[in-house]
């Protein structure tokens, strides 16, 4: 088939050009997709976060990938988060107030920049972390997640515990559904809703409400 492609500025004559190919308009699909121009070979990422267009990936070890900028798909590298001594695992990513947070289960860092040259990382909160990334909420004053032993408020710099009311069955929850805790905003009410498994439940039969807009 032949088609005509007119771009430019003067008469579409000018500027034209023939594209051709050898199959016919019978044999063209409306189903197949292209296949992607690029083979990832990384390993599978838990967690991903479009901040400021660049895309941030992460699995289950301390590495962080990232994509060049507005190129989500041009992952090649990937940066590491602590030295030696601050290898806990990469557990949640969040957008937040121009900057990039990286939740590990032991801590809070604060990444600024967007390319490898203008990357700085710094640890904001060392000895608390969160265990489960879809606990994560954002509000406009603070972020809120799941952490080891409860659920916390962090504003930016500093963690908070907020659910020494409920410490019983928070800290009775199976570990081993942590990942599977998820919380939302309810901006309506100015709460938070998590579910949470409790005892030996193998599915979420617990919420907990956190009314943010109660607190100071």
């Amino acid at each position: 088939d032949e088609a005509e492609v007119g771009a430019g500025t003067g008469s579409a004559d000018d500027h034209k050009r023939d594209f051709l190919d050898d199959v016919h308009d019978d044999d063209v699909s409306l189903l197949d997709r292209a296949p992607l121009s690029v083979a990832l070979t990384f390993p599978d990422f838990r967690y991903i976060e479009n901040h400021r267009g660049v895309m941030f990936l992460a699995g289950d070890t301390d590495d962080l990938y990232y994509s060049l900028p507005d190129k989500p798909l041009s992952i090649t590298k990937s940066l590491t988060l602590g030295g030696d001594s601050e290898q806990g695992r990469i557990t949640g990513l969040v957008s937040w107030r121009g900057l990039l947070y990286v939740f590990k289960d032991d801590s809070i860092w604060a990444l600024d920049g967007l390319t490898e040259q203008t990357f700085t990382a710094q640890p904001l909160v060392r000895g608390v972390g969160c265990v489960g990334g879809h606990s994560i909420v954002t509000t406009d004053n603070a972020l809120y997640f799941l952490g080891d032993d409860g659920f916390y408020a962090f504003n930016g710099s500093t963690t908070e515990l907020i659910s020494r009311g409920v410490s019983p069955e928070v800290l009775g929850r199976p570990p081993g559904r942590d990942r599977q805790v998820f919380g939302v905003d309810d901006k309506e009410n100015r709460s938070i809703i998590w579910a949470f498994a409790t005892g030996t439940s193998t599915q979420n039969d617990s919420t907990l409400v956190f009314f943010y807009g109660n607190s100071k």
